[in-house]
C-alpha cells in the first residue's frame, strides 16, 4: 500500500478532511501531519475510525518552522507522496526554507497568488500589501517550481493555471463534499423563518459585509420578520470589529440578526448551517475574481444550500441552477425580499440544490484522485 502525507499549518481543515478521506478510501495509507490549532479548531472532522488515517500534532509551543523540521525527515523515509494542503500567507516561507526530497504536490488555494510573476511597486493601501506581494512573486515561484503537480477547487482556478503557463498535471476536486446525512444536526429550526447566512472572516479586504447589512436593514425597516440573518464569521482587526459594534447595533434594535464575536467550533457551525435556507456570498471580485473558492460554495456543497452571489463570480456548473447573482445591494435586497414573499421560488432553489450537489460524494471523487495520482504517475 502505497504512503501519502498531507500537512495542514495554515487553516483549512475542512480540507484536510475532505482530501484525507477520499485516498484513504482510494487504497492509500494516509498520515497526516497538523499543527495543534488546526487539530483543535478540526474538532469532530479528525475523530474518525479510518485504519489508513493516522493524525500526528504538534507538541505544545512547538512552531511551525520546528514542527516542519522534524517531521520532514519522517515524511521522506516513510511515505511515497506529499501533499501541501495550504501553501497560503506567510507559511510560504517556511514550505520554501524546508523542501522535501520525495514527490510533493499543493493545493492552490489562492490561484492568483500561485501565478504572481511580476514585482510591483505601486498599487498598494498597506506596506504590509506590498511585503506580501512581493513575497509571494519571491517565494512562492521557487516553490511551484519543485511540485509534480498541483490541486485547484474551480474550473475557473484550472484554466486560469493553464493560461499562465502552467504544463504539469492539475487535478481539480472540491473543497468539502457532500454529506449524504446531516451528522451534527441535534435540534431543529424554531420558527418558520426563512434562514440567510454568511460564512468566511469578517475582513474588509475580502468582502462587502457593510453592503449586506444595508440589504437587511432595508427590508428589516419594510417591517419583513420572517427573515433571520445567521453572519457564521468571526470578526479581523479593526475592520471586523467595527462591523461586530454595527451588529450589535442592529440586534439592538430589535432585528432577527445572530453573529459571534470569535471562533466558532466545528459542531456549532454545522448545526446553525444545517438551518439554512440560503447561503450570501458578499464577495469581492478583487480577491475571488480568478477562480478562487469561497466558502459559501463550500457550505452549499456540504449541506446542498442554494446561494446568493455577485454577477461576476463564476460558480461550478453544478451549482448554476441553485444560484442568484447581484450586482448590488440593492438587488441583494429585492432578491432576499422576493424569497422571502414566495415560498415556492425559494423550494424552486433549494429543489435544485438537493438534486445537483449530490454529485460531490467520495464515491465520484475517490475515482477522480486516484486517476489523477495513477494516470500521471504522481507516486
Amino acid at each position: 500500500m502505497k504512503k501519502i502525507a498531507i500537512i495542514e499549518i495554515y487553516s483549512h481543515h475542512v480540507f484536510v478532511d475532505t482530501l484525507s478521506s477520499v485516498l484513504a478510501n482510494a487504497g492509500f495509507e494516509l498520515d497526516v501531519y497538523v499543527n495543534k490549532k488546526i487539530y483543535e479548531e478540526g474538532g469532530p472532522l479528525f475523530k474518525n475510525n479510518n485504519p489508513n488515517i493516522n493524525f500526528y500534532v504538534s507538541n505544545s509551543n512547538e512552531s511551525d518552522f520546528s514542527f516542519l523540521k522534524r517531521i520532514r525527515p519522517i515524511i521522506e523515509n516513510e511515505n511515497d507522496l506529499v501533499i501541501l494542503n495550504s501553501v497560503q500567507g506567510f507559511k510560504i516561507l517556511l514550505f520554501y526554507l524546508l523542501p522535501f526530497k520525495i514527490n510533493t504536490i499543493a493545493a492552490a488555494g489562492r490561484i492568483s497568488e500561485f501565478f504572481n510573476n511580476e514585482y510591483k511597486l505601486l498599487g498598494f493601501k498597506t506596506l504590509r500589501d506590498f511585503i506580501y506581494y512581493n513575497f509571494t512573486v519571491v517565494f512562492l515561484n521557487r516553490i511551484i517550481s519543485r511540485l509534480k503537480g498541483i490541486i485547484v477547487h474551480t474550473e475557473q482556478a484550472k484554466n486560469y493555471a493553464i493560461s499562465n503557463g502552467y504544463k504539469l498535471p492539475i487535478h481539480k476536486m472540491p473543497f468539502a463534499l457532500n454529506l449524504a446525512e446531516k451528522q451534527f444536526l441535534s435540534d431543529k429550526k424554531s420558527d418558520q423563518n426563512i434562514n440567510f447566512i454568511v460564512t468566511g472572516a469578517i475582513e474588509n479586504i475580502s468582502r462587502d459585509i457593510g453592503g449586506m447589512l444595508d440589504a437587511f436593514e432595508s427590508i428589516w425597516k419594510k417591517n419583513i420578520n420572517n427573515i433571520n440573518l445567521i453572519v457564521l464569521s468571526r470578526p479581523k482587526g479593526s475592520f471586523g470589529e467595527s462591523i461586530l459594534e454595527r451588529m450589535k447595533k442592529i440586534k439592538q434594535e430589535g432585528n432577527p440578526i445572530k453573529f459571534y464575536n470569535g471562533w466558532i467550533p466545528e459542531r456549532e457551525y454545522n448545526i446553525e448551517l444545517q438551518k439554512a435556507d440560503f447561503i450570501i456570498a458578499p464577495i469581492r471580485e478583487n480577491y475571488y475574481g480568478c477562480g478562487e473558492l469561497t466558502s459559501a460554495t463550500v457550505e452549499s456543497i456540504k449541506y446542498c444550500i442554494p446561494s446568493l452571489y455577485p454577477d461576476w463570480y463564476k460558480p461550478e456548473i453544478e451549482l448554476e441552477s441553485c444560484s442568484l447573482y447581484f450586482s448590488s445591494h440593492i438587488e441583494l435586497s429585492n432578491h432576499i425580499e422576493n424569497l422571502s414573499k414566495d415560498m415556492n421560488l425559494l423550494n424552486y432553489y433549494k429543489n435544485n440544490a438537493e438534486t445537483n450537489l449530490k454529485k460531490y460524494n467520495i464515491k465520484n471523487e475517490t475515482k477522480n484522485i486516484y486517476e489523477f495520482i495513477t494516470t500521471n504517475r504522481i507516486l
